[in-house]
């Protein structure tokens, strides 16, 4: 999917570099970081993890919104300009940089009378896209964690953290 995912953005000259073959640890290897990456958290506080491409509900792990920050859209979303309402899809919407999907808005106005109708837009930042406010924020929160982990994300495929020169900074673990 980062591959589609990069394919559907601008032109931009440091887009990195997409499908690099996966490295994998020796097993002993893996062992020894998972355990000391199990000793991190539980000494932490606050911890935040950073997810992105293949962490999902498909991977075992749940489904949770209330302190998601999705700083660079999602590609399975749809959010109405009107009333704001998310739509998560089973599928792709298809289109990113905050255009338009071609879908409108069913939720119920105040008291019922009429659907609300706004149109939906795919909530996915292309290079020049300012970050959205609400995750912005909340990025801004977790940058005063004591511990982050990143998993996945979409700056694995390119070599970068996209995330990298967010809000804060928390000290490096070795």
């Amino acid at each position: 999917m980062s591959v589609n995912y990069a394919a559907g953005l601008s032109p931009y000259a440091d887009k990195g570099k997409c499908g690099l073959p996966e490295i994998f640890d020796p097993p002993e290897e893996l062992e020894r970081k998972v355990w000391e990456l199990a000793q991190l958290v539980w000494q932490s506080s606050n911890v935040v993890f950073h997810t992105g491409a293949g962490i999902s509900t498909a991977s075992g792990i749940p489904d949770f919104r209330d302190k998601l920050a999705e700083l660079h859209g999602n590609m399975f979303v749809e959010e109405c300009v009107k009333c704001k309402t998310q739509y998560v899809r089973d599928t792709v919407v298809g289109s990113m940089g905050l255009k338009a999907t071609g879908r409108l808005c069913t939720v119920a106005k105040a008291r019922g009378l009429r659907a609300c109708r706004g149109e939906l837009r795919d909530t996915i930042l292309d290079w020049e896209d300012a970050l959205p406010d609400r995750d912005l924020t909340l990025a801004d929160e977790a940058s005063r964690s004591d511990a982050q982990m990143s998993l996945d994300w979409a700056g694995g495929d390119t070599g970068r953290s996209t995330t990298s020169s967010g809000p804060g900074a928390v000290r490096r673990a070795s």
